[in-house]
């Protein structure tokens, strides 16, 4: 078993063709200028994307701070005020009513 000799630089240098050397640089030019537009598409999508995420954000603070204001309109006793006005309000001109009810049947009454 005899063993080859290494191959010297010149030896390796004589194998290679120089035109598959040019067209694998060309190969890797292509792949890198390629990974750079689409790391910028990329990029810019990804900017969109977070530009609709905070507009997102932004729309549900508004809508959240809307229902708790309608909350808190809601709730408070201005908003009940006025019903529990009315219903006092009704609960005397029913009184009134009533009264005057009363007074005509007692009238009615006494003329018979």
């Amino acid at each position: 078993m005899t063993s080859s000799p290494p191959a010297s630089d010149r030896d390796i240098a004589s194998e290679v063709d120089p035109l598959d050397i040019e067209t694998f640089l060309e190969r890797i030019e292509t792949f890198m200028i390629e990974a750079i537009r689409r790391d910028v598409v990329l990029e810019t999508r990804i900017t969109e994307i977070q530009d609709l995420m905070r507009e997102q954000n932004t729309l549900n603070n508004a809508t959240e701070t809307a229902r708790q204001e309608e909350r808190r309109r809601r709730n408070s006793w201005r908003g009940w005020g006025k019903w529990i006005a009315l219903g006092f309000l009704a609960l005397v001109l029913d009184n009134l009513l009533g009264v005057v009810s009363l007074g005509f049947a007692i009238c009615w009454h006494k003329r018979k």
